[in-house]
């Protein structure tokens, strides 16, 4: 704006003056010339509220430039003669302004659609472009089979009937179906379907069942049993890699039971129960403790006899294992003599309290006898015998038959009926006549009393 109020012929002799202010809105404001009134004193206080009008706009320009970071950018303040054309006002920011222009924005530009806030594809509800339930439209995912649609395009699978999307088609034979066990596939309209088979034979791959068979669309075995390798410390298991029954150790170190009536403090061990030995006799002769022997009866090392009419010989050796070669016989290492020998020449076992071991209760012995009869008027035998608590009980006897026994043989018998607190046995030989040919006679190795499971081999 130029000023106007000068006297005649007279102005100032800087001529016009124009003052800009650039705002952050490109609001100008231009002040002209100020003329000199009539009179020095006029003219001085025109020159001086010049001067002070200039001085606070330059006040107010130095301290609009120097706010930091201000939330608007900062307001410049230009001067200008009036004979001068301003220049255009800038700033690093964004605005620049033009003589005769308000503003021109060079910045970030409004967001594209594309730019704009997502579709709340995820709020359960239909919501904005979504054709369903958050899905369809140009955002959300595709829609599922039977929800609602606008065109191929929001389908998963891109087929759209009626506003409904559809399923793809599948198949245009059943040979287009993938196989599957025990179904057979059927294409119907497009979309394979599936028969359930019953009673078809097939193979489930596994290979503990057997006789696998379609049942209800699903082939179905016949678990293998293994029940049989079960027992108080193992179960019993089919392997699935080979197919066959295997054991795994159960119970470990628990109580069980044997079933063994000679043993006592059963326990699982590695699969196996076992028990400590309980209360049973085994007699091998290496200590002849408190047997008692009525001659030709003796206890002593095994020795061969030289002097078998029937050439039947004491053994070389006894029965027992371990090298002792220890055992019981009629004239160890000869033949019986020819005399006559009482009825009670024997070889008895020390008192057994038989009614503290399991029933029943048998005797096993091992022995080699060699035995030939005399004339019947003069009958021999061999027996063995037990001590029922109140008389001597025979429970074999030669009765004057040719035995002999060339090995050793195991025999037994059973002595459950003679059950008592004072058991004992005794192995007899008897002939009442001179002139018996000679012969080797009894030996006896391993004498055992106890249940007859207990036995030892």
């Amino acid at each position: 704006m130029r000023a106007v109020g000068m006297t005649a012929g007279q102005r100032t002799t800087r001529g016009d003056e124009r003052i800009e202010k650039v705002a952050a809105g490109g609001v100008r404001i231009a002040r002209g010339a100020v003329a000199a009134k009539p009179g020095e004193a006029d003219a001085a206080r025109g020159a001086r509220g010049l001067a002070a009008a200039v001085a606070t706009v330059r006040r107010g320009a130095a301290v609009l430039a120097f706010l930091p970071l201000a939330a608007c950018p900062p307001v410049v303040y230009q001067f200008h003669d009036s004979s001068d054309p301003p220049a255009p006002a800038t700033e690093s920011g964004s605005e620049t302004m033009s003589p005769g222009t308000d503003s021109t924005l060079t910045g970030p530009q409004p967001p594209t659609p594309t730019e704009g806030p997502e579709e709340p594809c995820f709020d359960g509800v239909v919501s904005g472009a979504e054709t369903d339930v958050d899905c369809g439209g140009p955002t959300c995912p595709p829609c599922g089979p039977g929800q609602k649609c606008a065109g191929p395009w929001d389908c998963q699978g891109d087929l759209c009937v009626d506003n409904l999307c559809g399923l793809p088609p599948q198949c245009r034979v059943a040979a287009d179906c993938p196989a599957e066990f025990c179904r057979q596939p059927l294409c119907d309209e497009g979309q394979c379907m599936y028969l359930e088979l019953d009673g078809d034979k097939c193979d489930d791959g596994d290979l503990c069942t057997d006789g696998d068979l379609c049942v209800a669309g699903k082939c179905t075995g016949v678990l293998r049993d293994c029940g049989g390798f079960d027992g108080p410390c193992q179960h019993g298991f089919c392997n699935p890699t080979s197919g066959n029954c295997a054991v795994e150790f159960a119970n470990e170190g628990e109580p069980c039971e044997d079933g063994l009536g000679c043993t006592v403090d059963d326990f699982c061990a590695q699969g196996q129960c076992v028990g400590k030995p309980g209360p049973v006799s085994l007699f091998d002769f290496n200590d002849p403790g408190a047997w008692m022997t009525d001659p030709p009866w003796m206890i002593g090392p095994a020795l061969p006899s030289q002097c078998a009419a029937n050439g039947f010989e004491d053994p070389a050796e006894d029965h027992s294992p371990g090298g002792e070669n220890m055992l019981a016989g009629a004239a160890i290492g000869g033949c019986l003599p020819d005399e006559p020998l009482p009825a009670d020449a024997c070889l008895t076992s020390p008192s057994i309290d038989a009614l503290q071991l399991a029933q029943p209760v048998v005797l096993q012995y091992w022995s080699q006898l060699s035995a030939v009869p005399l004339p019947p008027q003069n009958p021999s035998s061999a027996r063995v015998e037990v001590w029922s608590g109140k008389a001597w009980n025979s429970v074999f006897e030669s009765k004057n038959e040719p035995l002999d026994e060339p090995e050793w043989m195991p025999h037994v018998l059973d002595l459950t009926p003679f059950l008592n607190a004072a058991l004992r046995v005794r192995f007899c030989h008897h002939h009442p006549e001179p002139g018996l040919p000679p012969v080797a006679g009894w030996s006896v190795d391993d004498v055992y009393v106890g249940p007859p499971e207990c036995q030892p081999p």
